[in-house]
């Protein structure tokens, strides 16, 4: 049995928690949490108070040099978006 996505979103997309971001992207949690404040990474809360997710395409793009170099991309289409332990 497949699980299907809640309505309204894409089973493709992937959202990333601060941990998670800043492990990839190898910088310290804090520093993820300061982009999200300044609004230079996109996230969303979860709640009231609650945690961030942030979607692989905001990271990227946050990554992104602002001239729009080819930088790594953590989009699902890129082959090597694993984690490793």
């Amino acid at each position: 049995m497949a699980v299907m996505p809640p309505p309204g979103r894409s089973a493709g997309r992937r959202l990333l928690s601060t941990s998670s971001v800043a492990r990839l992207v190898a910088c310290d949690r804090s520093t993820v949490l300061r982009a999200i404040l300044k609004g230079d990474l996109e996230a969303v809360r979860l709640g009231r108070g609650g945690s961030y997710r942030i979607a692989a395409e905001s990271v990227d793009a946050w990554l992104r040099p602002a001239g729009g170099g080819g930088a790594a991309s953590l989009s699902p289409s890129t082959p090597d978006t694993e984690e490793t332990p």
